[in-house]
């Protein structure tokens, strides 16, 4: 339940600390569990002014004995945060597999692993998602926009693509493509320093790393 609902609905918000992982499976069930699911995994602790500092720190303390990563958000930066690296990306690849619905055998037979990894988490279940995208409806809104748009400007060089100008907006966009991706978790490392008293976390680009020029992103 979002904090603003426990806040309007007059329960007793000191008890409530907004809490999650950020890991998870494409699949659900006794089967498909992983004792070491939470290992080296951030974990996302939403604190707010009304909580009691003894169930943050319950909260903290479970996160910790699962062995995942705390990392403290306010609420709207979670929201923002998840919609981003979460929630539209599974939009994203359900909407891509949507199209392979009714594409030939042979076609899909010569897939690389391009689709494969793109469209893995379409498999997710939908139950859980129709949920989640409810609940955080409108951070994930303001990235498709952005993402409406990145498209709209491919289809509109693709329309017309030997007019001037047109490889150049086809590079550009690729280009924007390469400097995110360069950002991306899959050029990242984790690092988990041992401090007696807090726990953080370091992203570092591998060629960096390489180089001995560590970032530190993210410190709770």
């Amino acid at each position: 339940m979002p904090l603003r609902q426990v806040l309007e609905s007059g329960a007793d918000a000191s008890r409530y600390v907004g809490s999650h992982p950020m890991a998870g499976r494409e699949k659900s069930g006794p089967v498909a569990a992983r004792g070491e699911l939470f290992q080296a995994r951030p974990w996302i602790i939403c604190e707010h002014e009304a909580a009691r500092a003894e169930c943050v720190k319950l909260v903290r303390a479970l996160a910790v004995e699962l062995g995942a990563i705390v990392t403290a958000l306010s609420a709207s930066e979670h929201d923002e945060t998840v919609a981003l690296i979460s929630h539209v990306p599974q939009a994203v690849s359900s909407l891509l597999a949507t199209r392979l619905q009714h594409t030939p055998l042979y076609a899909l037979s010569l897939a690389g692993q391009g689709l494969r990894d793109t469209v893995r988490i379409a498999g997710s279940d939908p139950r859980l998602w129709v949920q989640i995208f409810a609940a955080n409806a409108e951070p994930m809104v303001r990235t498709l926009y952005g993402i409406r748009q990145d498209l709209d400007r491919l289809i509109a060089t693709l329309e017309n693509p030997t007019a001037p100008g047109a490889r150049l907006d086809l590079a550009q966009l690729m280009s924007e493509g390469n400097a995110g991706w360069l950002a991306s978790p899959v050029n990242m490392v984790r690092c988990r320093p041992h401090l007696p008293r807090s726990r953080c976390w370091w992203m570092i680009p591998l060629g960096l790393w390489r180089g001995c020029w560590p970032i530190l992103v993210s410190w709770v």
